[in-house]
């Protein structure tokens, strides 16, 4: 990241890092890219996440847990995993999944979009209906 602010190449912020981290690099490479005497004029810099939708929070969560579940198996493996007080697949979902009803999920986005700031989206959807709903509910609050 710093690499490509300092060449003045754009970049795109990586689907894993916590919605945290995302904004700390953010700064980051806007602070590298400007040092370098490049400008964010014009630039974009898209954010990936993955997006859990449902009818009810309940639901989207458990969807978002079930496919943090299969990504972490399909990682990790059987590899031994570091003991920590939070379980690695809820860090993920609570850090980095956006997740929720289609109101709740655009309230984050909305946050994500002044936080950030957040103006070009990346996103997979989690299941059939993450897909619709976000599609028909959430994008056309957006455009």
């Amino acid at each position: 990241m710093v690499w490509s602010a300092q060449h003045g190449y754009s970049i795109l912020m990586d689907p894993h890092s916590s919605h945290r981290e995302i904004a700390t690099k953010r700064a980051r490479y806007q602070q590298e890219l400007q040092a370098a005497g490049y400008s964010m004029a014009g630039r974009v810099i898209p954010m990936v996440r993955n997006i859990a939708l449902a009818k009810t929070e309940a639901k989207a969560r458990e969807l978002a847990v079930s496919s943090a579940q299969f990504m972490f198996g399909s990682y990790l493996g059987n590899a031994p995993r570091p003991a920590s007080s939070r379980d690695p697949v809820e860090q993920y979902v609570d850090d980095t999944v956006i997740c929720g009803t289609p109101e709740a999920v655009i309230d984050q986005l909305q946050h994500l979009e002044e936080q950030l700031p957040l103006k070009y989206l990346m996103c997979t959807p989690l299941g059939h209906e993450s897909f619709v709903s976000f599609t028909e509910k959430v994008l056309p609050r957006f455009l």
